[in-house]
């Protein structure tokens, strides 16, 4: 008897069903972001990020309290720095990771193709990059690009691989590659940790409280906090 009315009502329901189903969408697209990367692809529960006059002694006692603590699975020292990658007329700002030891590596790192699920083995023969940060740089596999430091040490590094990735934008270099393009060795400037999987957040917050007591500790970042 009233058409307009019957089908203002149809549409009007049916379009407010349609918000709905979007915003449920994008609500788990983007939850299961965080938990992807920091559950597949990076594979630790904090970061330790030390001052750059730590001493050996330092480091080895802080080695120490982790190799003996029983709910610590492993550890590893790495050089993490901010820098700008560049391919042609194209920038963007990233992390690089400097991996000293590359078996260890493999228990915090997962470098794979997004779609094939391909796994990369991190060597000399060139970096891995992030996939948006390479598409953003319009750069391919064998390509070569620049990586600066604060606008100084401007190197060219061949892309080996590009892996999968969500979150920020990350270049993954083996400490042997670093030392060859920059002449030095780099300063391990970051403690990875993973804890024991049944560990709450609160019981890594303890850990991180006890790692701040040492001399020359910065920061502790939380994975599942970042999640």
């Amino acid at each position: 008897r009233y058409k307009k009315r019957f089908f203002m009502t149809i549409f009007g329901i049916g379009g407010c069903m349609g918000l709905l189903m979007v915003g449920f969408g994008l609500r788990d697209s983007i939850s299961s972001i965080s938990t992807h990367q920091y559950g597949e692809l990076q594979l630790f529960d904090c970061s330790v990020y030390v001052s750059d006059d730590m001493e050996k002694e330092d480091r080895e006692e802080l080695h120490t309290y982790l190799k003996n603590h029983k709910d610590i699975e492993n550890y590893m020292d790495v050089c993490m720095l901010s820098v700008t990658t560049q391919y042609e007329e194209e920038e963007v700002d990233a992390y690089i990771y400097v991996v000293g030891d590359l078996e260890a590596g493999k228990d915090f790192f997962v470098y794979q193709d997004r779609v094939s699920k391909e796994q990369y083995e991190l060597n000399d023969d060139g970096i891995i990059i992030a996939e948006k940060t390479a598409n953003m740089l319009g750069a391919e596999v064998g390509d070569s690009i620049l990586l600066t430091e604060d606008g100084m040490n401007e190197r060219k590094v061949k892309i080996a691989a590009i892996c999968e990735n969500y979150v920020n934008h990350y270049v993954y270099i083996t400490e042997s590659l670093y030392e060859e393009l920059y002449e030095e060795v780099p300063f391990k400037n970051n403690l990875l940790i993973r804890a024991d999987e049944s560990l709450s957040l609160s019981e890594v917050e303890k850990i991180g409280e006890e790692i701040l007591q040492y001399d020359n500790i910065l920061n502790v970042q939380y994975t599942e906090s970042l999640v």
